[in-house]
């Protein structure tokens, strides 16, 4: 995660004016505990909000008016601070998802080259020789195997036509020699 001094980068501190004027709004806005409470040195709220950038400070004070540190009474120094990284954890958040997408853009391969109509006709030049190389590999290949003698032909389906049975009703029954052989052992083909 990113820390304080990343944030200092992009968004500028707030100054020690501003940390001021901020608490001397606090302190005249909200209460303090009781009427005798000694409070907080200014330099310990000061040292708290070290580092935070003006938005949250700026942040911080609308809230702690509106009592989001828990109380209506003025904030310790520790609950100011928190409210501070609160303000800031949105801007944190949105710093690591940037980050982890240039990290992913870096790791992308790079586009694949355009290619030239010189290289295309280099490409187009080897194809050609193996496509001649190839054509000469087969012929001394299939000089190796010898010629098959005939090929083997099968003739087609014959059918014949036979005497139809009495439960058919005159219809012609078609059957194949094999089924014929079968019906009549004494039927040539």
């Amino acid at each position: 995660m990113a820390t304080m001094s990343a944030i200092s980068y992009f968004r500028p501190r707030a100054t020690i004016e501003q940390k001021l004027e901020t608490l001397q709004v606090m302190l005249k806005s909200l209460p303090k505990p009781s009427p005798d409470h000694p409070g907080v040195a200014v330099s310990a709220y000061l040292a708290s909000l070290d580092g935070v950038s003006e938005a949250a400070l700026k942040q911080s004070l609308a809230w702690a008016l509106q009592g989001r540190h828990g109380s209506l009474f003025v904030p310790w120094p520790t609950e100011l601070r928190k409210l501070c990284d609160e303000a800031e954890q949105p801007f944190l958040d949105e710093l690591a998802r940037l980050k982890r997408q240039q990290q992913i853009e870096a790791e992308k391969p790079p586009p694949p080259p355009q290619h030239t109509p010189e290289e295309f006709g280099r490409q187009r030049e080897r194809m050609r020789r193996f496509y001649e190389q190839h054509d000469k590999s087969k012929g001394e290949l299939l000089k190796q195997f010898p010629k098959p003698e005939k090929p083997r032909t099968f003739e087609p389906r014959q059918r014949c036509v036979v005497d139809p049975p009495d439960w058919l009703d005159g219809e012609k029954l078609h059957v194949t020699p094999r089924l014929l052989k079968a019906l009549r052992p004494e039927a040539k083909q």
